[in-house]
């Protein structure tokens, strides 16, 4: 079995941000023209949030954004606490609006830094930012981070997406996925490719050894699965189950799980490195072809869900909905989930599948 890579937590995942290289005195913000695209449980909707654009990033009110994500399910108080002379964010509580969301921006604002301290559930957090005709301002990706919400550019569309359905870390891959979003005729799951080579660095959870560079998988002779048995549910069930062992419920498999898959033509990270590992087992380096239509899906298919931003493999298919397994689920590894028809195709929802023919 080829063996997964796992990386080092990019340092993103802390809630310690870097600090500014700019002075205020050479910032000049221009208020953005662009919408916030805001996803939310199979929902998509434009929102046209006042903000600054201050070298190519977009700059946000921490009230206007509290009103945006209270609107998904994702909201968060902001209110000032004057005994420690910080602005107070209370995570999963809903937003008291004060009745100055969301107003026109001025075209040539006063530029400070922002002196402001910010506590997050009652801890610190680091947040640099610009006072701006006195309101504090802060890069939208910096609060997704600290707030655990998916932030990103999705360059199909060119404009800033907020995703209350993914967490900070899942952010990378659904901005990677939006680079070939336009290649419908590609047979391989829109996972994006690392840059990296495997990595040389040691892994602190596995041991003191390099991970070695995995083998080839087998090779499949037509007509019959990588073990040589014949091509069936059972069968198929029965590779993916014995993978339970070795990835068993709840085993670390997030954004810095790597893995490549020579069938696939994929080498990736995070969900769809643990969709094209399983498979590989399944099929050994067996193609893929991508289709669509519930009518379509086989046990050990992959399935590319939430709007092209997660990839699960069938381990079961029922009347109205299939059983999956499925790696970064909330950053593990998860199995037996039930996801429904509805649920697929309200998530336009495509397949993956490795049958010869």
């Amino acid at each position: 079995m080829k063996k997964p890579y796992r990386l080092f937590p990019a340092l993103a995942l802390s809630l310690s941000l870097l600090p500014f290289a700019a002075a205020a005195a050479d910032v000049r913000p221009v208020v953005s023209n662009q919408e916030i695209l805001l996803l939310d449980n199979g929902r998509s909707e434009s929102f046209d949030v006042p903000m600054y654009s201050i070298e190519g990033s977009n700059y946000i009110k921490l009230r206007d954004l509290a009103v945006l994500l209270d609107s998904a399910g994702v909201p968060f108080e902001c209110a000032w606490n004057s005994e420690r002379e910080a602005v107070e964010l209370t995570s999963g509580m809903a937003y008291t609006r004060t009745g100055g969301e969301w107003t026109a921006l001025a075209d040539n604002p006063e530029v400070k830094a922002s002196a402001a301290n910010v506590l997050l559930d009652g801890e610190p957090v680091s947040l640099s930012g610009y006072n701006l005709d006195n309101n504090n301002f802060y890069k939208l990706r910096d609060l997704g981070q600290a707030l655990d919400v998916a932030v990103y550019w999705d360059h199909a569309q060119e404009r800033a997406v907020v995703s209350a359905d993914a967490s900070h870390a899942e952010a990378w891959a659904l901005e990677e996925a939006t680079k070939d979003s336009g290649l419908s005729a590609d047979p391989v799951p829109p996972e994006p490719e690392t840059p990296l080579d495997p990595p040389s660095v040691l892994d602190p959870s596995a041991g003191s050894e390099v991970p070695a560079e995995p083998a080839p998988p087998a090779a499949t002779v037509a007509g019959f699965l990588a073990n040589g048995k014949e091509i069936t549910d059972e069968n198929i069930r029965e590779i993916l189950n014995g993978l339970r062992d070795g990835y068993p419920e709840g085993t670390v498999w997030n954004l810095g799980t790597y893995y490549s898959s020579d069938g696939l033509g994929f080498r990736g990270v995070g969900c769809a490195a643990f969709a094209a590992m399983c498979t590989d087992e399944v099929w050994g380096d067996n193609p893929g072809t991508r289709y669509e239509g519930f009518e379509s899906i086989r046990v050990g298919d992959i399935l590319r869900v939430k709007h092209n931003s997660h990839s699960v493999v069938v381990l079961e298919v029922l009347a109205d909905s299939v059983i999956v397994t499925e790696g970064n689920y909330e950053g593990v590894v998860h199995w037996d989930r039930e996801l429904t028809r509805a649920y697929l195709e309200g998530g336009n929802f495509f397949g993956t599948t490795r049958y010869p023919g």
